[in-house]
């Protein structure tokens, strides 16, 4: 983890990344069953992201950008063992520019802990790339099926 939190992106390469939830998928035997994961409260909200400006053949090719990932909290974790990092209150301090101390950046960086995160098994339609519509969020079965998370 300390060799993660020294990167020079982590100074100069800090962005948002705009969600409204995301995936995970648990295994069962041979079976991946998706599961997705929102915030009711913010339909909209940021992950950490990192961002190169150049790609890695110098500036003949596209900037790339990634999400930063940590280890998940108590309602992810039986569906996958990471999450995205989800800004909470803290995307200002995160686009600041300036240099954050390693205790700065392992609160940012924690899992994210908020009054509720909705989790719901969701249709095998997501595995399919050329769909993208609202049947990719709607739990299976009834609403009844949607899971939350009070603070940890």
């Amino acid at each position: 983890m300390e060799k993660s939190l020294s990167s020079p992106l982590l100074v100069s390469g800090r962005c948002l990344v705009p969600a409204s939830g995301f995936y995970e998928w648990k295994r069962e035997g041979n079976r991946r069953i998706p599961f997705y994961f929102s915030l009711p409260e913010s339909p909209l909200f940021a992950f950490a992201g990192l961002y190169s400006a150049t790609g890695n053949q110098g500036d003949s090719s596209p900037g790339t950008f990634m999400i930063i990932t940590c280890r998940s909290n108590s309602l992810v974790a039986p569906i996958h063992h990471r999450m995205p990092v989800i800004l909470h209150r803290e995307e200002d301090r995160w686009l600041s520019g300036n240099p954050l101390t390693q205790d700065e950046l392992e609160r940012i960086l924690a899992p994210h802990r908020v009054p509720a995160i909705a989790r719901a098994p969701v249709s095998d339609l997501v595995n399919n790339p050329s769909l993208d519509d609202e049947r990719l969020v709607q739990p299976l079965g009834s609403l009844s099926s949607m899971q939350t998370l009070l603070p940890e």
